[in-house]
């Protein structure tokens, strides 16, 4: 009921929104609205009753021996620059190593992207993926990289396609050997 009030407020603004741009396309006027605010409410559902979905997610963990190295590469998600509101492009590399519990490998992409889905720097997001994965499942370490791609560079400014790279190392990967051994295997 609230979700529908907030979409239908989102829907009103955006098209007073296209008004004031001068888009008087009938076309745009009757669907965009609807569209851009369905769009906004994904990218930002990592605001909205997160800690019930991280109770959920990380409720399917599994006893293991192992205390060898868990890496998924190359997760795919999206996020919003906080200054701009324009799309950010996610390619993330998470590593941890188990302390008597593995979680449930889809639950990885599964959590990380929850946390995306909010405007916040890309700076602070890696740090909270690390230190959410850390409470929660209490590794021996985890290691986060985060590759951005960042739509206010890219179309507005300098205008450049750069990637931005930014990463969070927590308990047993703060070792040098270790750290350097996942970079590798990484391909970095």
């Amino acid at each position: 009921m609230a979700g529908d009030l907030i979409r239908r407020n989102l829907e009103k603004d955006i098209y007073d929104i296209l008004l004031s741009l001068h888009i008087t396309d009938e076309e745009a006027l009757q669907n965009t609205p609807s569209r851009l605010a369905e769009a906004l409410l994904e990218l930002t559902e990592g605001m909205r009753n997160k800690d019930d979905r991280f109770d959920e997610i990380f409720s399917s963990t599994f006893p293991t021996t192992s205390k060898e190295l868990v890496l998924v590469k190359d997760i795919r998600t999206e996020s919003l620059c906080p200054h701009h509101f324009l799309p950010v492009i996610y390619r993330i590399n998470f590593a941890y190593i188990p302390n008597g519990k593995a979680i449930g490998l889809s639950k990885i992409p599964r959590f990380i992207s929850l946390l995306a889905h909010q405007p916040k720097l890309q700076e602070d997001f890696t740090q909270e993926v690390a230190d959410v994965f850390m409470s929660r499942v209490n590794p021996i370490g985890c290691m986060v990289i985060v590759k951005g791609t960042h739509s206010c560079i890219l179309l507005r400014g300098v205008r450049q396609s750069a990637e931005v790279v930014t990463s969070a190392v927590r308990g047993a990967f703060t070792r040098g050997d270790l750290k350097e051994e996942v970079l590798k295997v990484m391909g970095l």
